[in-house]
């Protein structure tokens, strides 16, 4: 792993004086970690890409931005409400894709092979809860993903999308879904550090 891998995730409490920029998600455990690292480091100096770090990876909800301590907790009100109607469920992640295409990648990514369903009625509940305390709803379509990376530059992309196109079409491993996360993005020079605001668990399944 390179240096531009590496960052770190933090859990803490939010100042009650200022707005948090926040999202709601689903964070991959660290047990697929070497699996997926694997997948990055098979694409690593192939194009000017700034490689999101294990510990921020997710697979993002709904995207708040700011949010105030107000709108903090009737959010929590309605998400502690949804992850009550909403069972636990498996999700397992494969197969790499890019924003628009692998062609010509802006966003590296990998997909969901299993709970793809489950994820999206999540994120629609999570879409609901945001619209009810003032947040638009998305309008792109949504789409399970966790990002792997960010092109910055057109450097080598033809080399990126060489090496994409080369990458295997295999499961990397699967989770069972237990809570719903609320996150805290901070954003620094050296890129965003996550930290946890509040996990809400998903009902026991039947």
């Amino acid at each position: 792993m390179t240096n531009r891998m590496k960052g770190r995730a933090q859990e803490g409490t939010p100042r009650a004086d200022v707005g948090i920029r926040a999202f709601i998600a689903l964070p991959v455990p660290e047990a697929l970690h070497p699996a997926i690292i694997r997948v990055q480091e098979s694409l690593a100096g192939a194009g000017d890409v700034r490689w999101i770090p294990p510990e921020n990876w997710h697979l993002t909800l709904k995207f708040l931005g700011n949010i105030s301590e107000d709108r903090l907790r009737r959010l929590t009100d309605l998400l502690e409400k949804v992850s009550n109607s909403c069972s636990q469920f498996v999700i397992e992640l494969g197969g790499i894709g890019a924003f628009p295409n692998l062609r010509r990648p802006q966003i590296v990514w990998l997909g969901v092979r299993e709970g793809g369903t489950a994820i999206r009625e999540l994120a629609e509940a999570a879409e609901s809860a945001g619209a009810q305390v003032g947040f638009p709803r998305e309008k792109r379509a949504f789409h399970a993903h966790t990002t792997l990376g960010r092109v910055h530059s057109p450097r080598g992309l033809e080399e990126l999308a060489r090496r994409l196109e080369q990458v295997p079409d295999e499961p990397l491993g699967s989770w069972q879904a237990r809570d719903l996360v609320l996150m805290r993005s901070t954003l620094l020079p050296s890129g965003a550090v996550y930290s946890v605001l509040r996990r809400f668990p998903l009902a026991d399944q039947p």
